[in-house]
């Protein structure tokens, strides 16, 4: 039996030589088959934001947003004798965006980035002010206009809601985006932009009522009980955003901050990139 394995091992020998093997020897590129060397080279493309050869708008990069803003303004300040108030948006905002690198760079990391999006802004209307209205009150939740009810024994009050109504806002903006190497996944985005408010925010004061004496009641116009300031508030607005993407998912989240004189704002936005 002995002498058969040995005979079988010398059968197989020739066979196992012409193996494919390797030899530490040769360069890491290169392979040896049947004694004959062979060199292996491929062309991987490591940086997956480099420019491509095709037209513009294979570089253009197009996103679907909700925003949800936050103001760190309070709703209503009060003061001694008067109550101020600023506009601000009641709904989310829903906008579309556009990306493309600039011409002169090799790689799409740094871009330049315009969108619009639409809301809506909660407004005061003092055209839908009621004719007799003398001063405001608020309890903390609603502001209400004090009404005067004239009576020939005494005059009396009542309140109403302040007429307050939903008005579209439509904001635009420019700027440009920097982002890392990972295109699948879009990794983290970094972006300045000027976003301009064609309507400006609105800032009320409404007067309290100070005035005591009933008889006296009648000698106040509405028209001296608010006022309306709009300086206080630029249609220009500087925005600086920071965004991430999970690993090969279209979906986005960001985070944004707006500055204009006399206000702050904070967002938060769900985007799909297309």
């Amino acid at each position: 039996m002995k002498v058969f394995k040995t005979a079988l091992l010398f059968i197989i020998m020739p066979f196992l030589a012409q193996t494919v093997w390797a030899s530490p020897s040769f360069l890491k590129d290169t392979v040896s088959i049947n004694g004959q060397i062979i060199s292996i080279r491929a062309d991987v493309e490591i940086d997956s934001l480099l420019m491509r050869s095709g037209s513009w708008i294979d570089d253009l990069d197009i996103a679907a947003l909700v925003r949800i803003s936050t103001n760190f303004q309070p709703y209503i300040n009060q003061y001694d004798d008067y109550y101020s108030q600023s506009s601000y948006m009641r709904f989310p905002e829903v906008g579309v965006e556009f990306n493309h690198p600039f011409f002169f760079s090799r790689s799409q990391q740094l871009n330049y980035r315009a969108g619009v999006s639409f809301g809506a802004s909660s407004r005061f209307k003092p055209q839908n002010l009621n004719d007799n209205t003398i001063g405001f009150f608020y309890d903390g939740k609603d502001l209400s206009q004090i009404i005067l009810v004239s009576d020939s024994l005494q005059n009396e009050l009542d309140t109403i809601s302040v007429p307050i109504s939903l008005t579209p806002l439509v904001k635009f903006n420019m700027g440009i985006e920097w982002h890392g190497v990972m295109r699948a996944a879009r990794g983290w985005r970094l972006g300045l932009m000027i976003e301009v408010t064609p309507l400006r925010n609105q800032f009320v004061q409404y007067n309290m009522l100070t005035e005591e004496n009933p008889v006296l009641w009648d000698e106040i116009e509405n028209s001296s009980t608010y006022s309306i300031d709009d300086s206080v508030y630029s249609i220009f607005h500087l925005k600086a955003f920071y965004s991430w993407s999970p690993w090969n998912s279209q979906f986005f989240l960001r985070n944004s901050w707006t500055w204009s004189p006399n206000n702050l704002q904070t967002a938060f936005t769900l985007g799909y990139h297309f």
